[in-house]
């Protein structure tokens, strides 16, 4: 894992652009509400995770790259919004703790169970990742971090879904869904 944390460190030092800081546009479009406690895993810089405490959530961001949250910091000094460097492969989620959790562009198939379980009964997910779109214009992409088709829906089956998106239309899928009240999800 270290390698892989160095190499991230080293790709977000180089990448610049105010479009990078920016949230994810399609979180922007879901009904969240307005208050909780969110966790946003693989956050990068952070945008996502700032945009969260924008709208009154106390929001946590996870991320294996120290120049990455570094950078974070230049988007805004929002009380609400923390962050910390973890190894999320071995890092242990609280069980049943938060109203959201957001992934986007990022998958770890090992983390799945571990993210279902983090959403308190009632919360809500926000995931967005690549597809196998991505790869048509992305060869030298890795093939183990896309979805294939229908793969969300059925790693978070249970979920109530509220919207989502799963097309060859776009290099993107998504599923906004809430965890059911019942134990079972």
């Amino acid at each position: 894992m270290h390698e892989d944390i160095e190499r991230w460190d080293r790709k977000y030092a180089r990448r610049t652009g105010e479009s990078l800081f920016e949230p994810d546009t399609v979180l922007m479009q879901q009904p969240l509400a307005n208050a909780g406690l969110a966790l946003d895993v693989g956050c990068g810089r952070g945008a996502n995770t700032h945009y969260l405490a924008s709208l009154g959530y106390d929001a946590m961001g996870l991320d294996c790259s120290f120049e990455a949250l570094r950078q974070s910091k230049s988007i805004g000094d929002n009380s609400t919004a923390h962050f910390a460097v973890v190894d999320l492969d071995g890092y242990a989620m609280p069980v049943a703790r938060f109203d959201l959790v957001v992934v986007v562009k990022y998958l770890n198939r090992s983390l799945i169970s571990s993210i279902r379980a983090a959403i308190r009964p009632g919360g809500l997910l926000f995931y967005r990742t690549f597809n196998r779109r991505h790869l048509q214009r992305h060869a030298r992409f890795n093939a183990d971090y896309v979805l294939t088709p229908g793969e969300l829906l059925r790693c978070f089956d249970g979920f109530e879904i509220i919207n989502q998106r799963d097309s060859d239309e776009d290099s993107l899928s998504y599923l906004f869904a809430r965890r059911p009240l019942a134990t079972g999800a």
